[in-house]
């Protein structure tokens, strides 16, 4: 019986009774890219078409990955297509299947850990330069409007996947008074709700109706976040927002359900400043209205 998440157990033979019963080698791995494990059933050798099955404690950081198994020495890790495997192809805590082809160790397709849009988000700038938000689709954009000062508001951000942020933005379609500025941030969450700061980006002119970016390096693990903004216009501004987006649910429904809107972002009042650490959820509301867009770039 497998007890270990993903094992599988090999049964030889044909027909029914009298096979031979074989359990895939299984241990967990430490370290970071040159991981080391521990197999049982133990293995004295790296013959072709060995099959083992790995629990990665660390996610991979590097594209150059090796695994020892029982001291018998170093092998390199790829895909199944002989090519390396990208950072983060790795998941921290993931289950993975290996087989050795006489050279390598290769990962198995399709045995790999289950895979959401993180994986696939395009990166860097090269031919197509593409931003994300707090939603998985949206259909199309609008905006919102009547957003007061010294307010604290935040938007969920899920990360599935390890990965690197060199930009964050937010577009402001009607201006606010003049010399105002709009600081944007990032929270990770405890209880799904903001907690700890993980960056406070700086600000963008609250007085420009534009698209405005502010250039950071920040990676993020796998995790819940939060993006945030707030402003100190003293008239109120207009940002872009989208319609109707696909959200992670985080916010959950009310339980009175009905056909009208529901909650698509947090706030909480706080005058104007640096960003708090850790966010207050003392007293927290949440707002229903089209969710307002911070938008981020994966580093290349």
């Amino acid at each position: 019986m497998d007890t270990h998440g993903f094992g599988i157990t090999k049964i030889g033979g044909s027909g029914g009774s009298g096979g031979a019963t074989t359990t895939i080698p299984y241990g967990v791995a430490s370290g970071t890219d040159t991981y080391v494990v521990t197999l049982s059933p133990a293995i004295t050798s790296y013959n072709t078409g060995l099959f083992i099955e790995v629990k990665f404690t660390n996610a991979n950081t590097s594209s150059t990955i090796t695994v020892n198994c029982n001291s018998l020495g170093a092998k390199s890790i790829y895909g199944t297509n002989g090519s390396s495997l990208p950072v983060g192809q790795i998941n921290a805590n993931g289950t993975y299947y290996l087989s050795y082809d006489g050279t390598n160790l290769v990962l198995q397709a399709g045995m790999m850990d289950r895979k959401d849009y993180n994986f696939y988000r395009k990166t860097g700038t090269s031919i197509l330069e593409r931003w994300y938000t707090g939603s998985i689709g949206i259909i199309t954009t609008t905006t919102l409007s009547g957003l007061g000062n010294s307010v604290l508001r935040a938007i969920p951000f899920v990360v599935s996947k390890t990965m690197t942020l060199d930009r964050i933005a937010m577009e402001i379609t009607v201006a606010g008074s003049a010399g105002s500025l709009l600081r944007l941030g990032i929270y990770s969450s405890v209880n799904s709700l903001p907690y700890d700061l993980i960056l406070d980006a700086g600000t963008i002119a609250c007085d420009s109706a534009t698209f405005q970016s502010i250039t950071i390096n920040q990676s993020l693990a796998p995790n819940l976040y939060w993006l945030t903004f707030i402003h100190n216009s003293s008239s109120t501004i207009t940002v872009r927002a989208m319609q109707a987006a696909v959200m992670p649910n985080v916010l959950g429904v009310p339980s009175t359900l009905g056909t009208g809107s529901y909650q698509s972002y947090l706030a909480n009042n706080y005058t104007y400043g640096a960003l708090p650490n850790p966010f207050d959820t003392s007293v927290l509301q949440a707002v229903i209205a089209n969710p307002f867009i911070i938008s981020v770039r994966l580093s290349a």
